[in-house]
């Protein structure tokens, strides 16, 4: 999977070729449609099979063009709600979209899952999908992503490059950014949050750095 690297500097050209989108809290995983079944991949070698209203995913839907090549998702799974975010698209009915501008693989994505059922929960599709929300890096859009309400736990911004391709490992095409505000995984340095998080598990303090365990 291509891996997100932090955003450090804002790019210079953000609100013309950006597009954000907030980071749902969940289990990143590789999903295959194929041959009658659909299959989540998770880090460390283990998977989940299930049947899934994806082209190929499912024993009903395996015949005919409609499921010839099967899809690869690259998605997000939120166990509380059962549902994979697709954060985007390797393959489709057997085209390839890697070597696409990721402006054209999101809008494939929510155009395709429109398509099928898949963003239902049936009982063909008992695990969703549903396109991971996203727009231009306009002011508007910005404080929408952080600060807004969202169907799932934040953990972070998501920036894409409209050109980017999809290729394995980081890429400066995709940026991660995230505060204490929308990620729970980020503490402000000197907080009570980050001073409860010490206390509750004294081996985090590895991977901060001295000056700032000691401000907590």
């Amino acid at each position: 999977l291509v891996g997100a690297e932090w955003l450090v500097d804002i790019p210079d050209d953000l609100a013309q070729n950006w597009v954000v989108a907030a980071r749902p809290t969940g289990r990143r995983c590789l999903v295959i449609a194929h041959g009658g079944q659909t299959t989540a991949h998770w880090r460390g070698g283990r998977a989940k099979h299930f049947p899934s209203a994806l082209p190929g995913g499912s024993r009903h839907g395996a015949r005919g063009p409609a499921a010839a090549g099967g899809c690869e998702l690259d998605c997000i799974f939120v166990e509380a709600t059962s549902t994979f975010y697709v954060l985007d698209a390797l393959a489709w009915k057997g085209h390839r979209l890697v070597d696409c501008a990721a402006d054209f693989r999101h809008y494939w994505l929510a155009d395709k899952i429109g398509e099928t059922r898949a963003s239902e929960t049936t009982s063909r599709n008992p695990l969703r999908f549903a396109p991971l929300p996203r727009g231009a890096c306009t002011a508007a859009a910005l404080r929408d992503a952080y600060g807004s309400p969202a169907e799932f736990e934040k953990d972070g911004l998501l920036f894409w490059h409209r050109e980017a391709l999809y290729e394995p490992g980081p890429s400066p095409l995709l940026l991660l950014w995230g505060d204490a505000h929308c990620s729970r995984r980020f503490y402000d340095y000197g907080s009570e949050q980050m001073e409860q998080a010490v206390k509750a598990e004294p081996s985090k303090a590895a991977r901060w750095k001295t000056a700032e365990v000691d401000a907590a």
